[in-house]
């Protein structure tokens, strides 16, 4: 007897687009409140440190 339910491309597109939204809603609040840093997406982090080093030569970093 087979008990696996079959799920709906409905549902998951709603599953995925409730996490999607609460992982944005969550980077924008820690993003405002924390001084600018990503809670969710170390990537995020990375190119916002990036970026500040390539922006302030003072750390430094040369340009080649």
């Amino acid at each position: 007897m087979d008990h696996h339910k079959r799920v709906q491309t409905s549902e998951a597109f709603i599953n995925s687009a409730f996490l999607a939204v609460s992982g944005g809603f969550q980077d924008a609040y820690t993003y405002f409140t924390r001084d600018g840093v990503f809670s969710n997406a170390q990537t995020g982090n990375v190119v916002l440190m990036s970026e500040r080093f390539m922006n302030y030569p003072k750390h430094g970093v040369k340009r080649c």
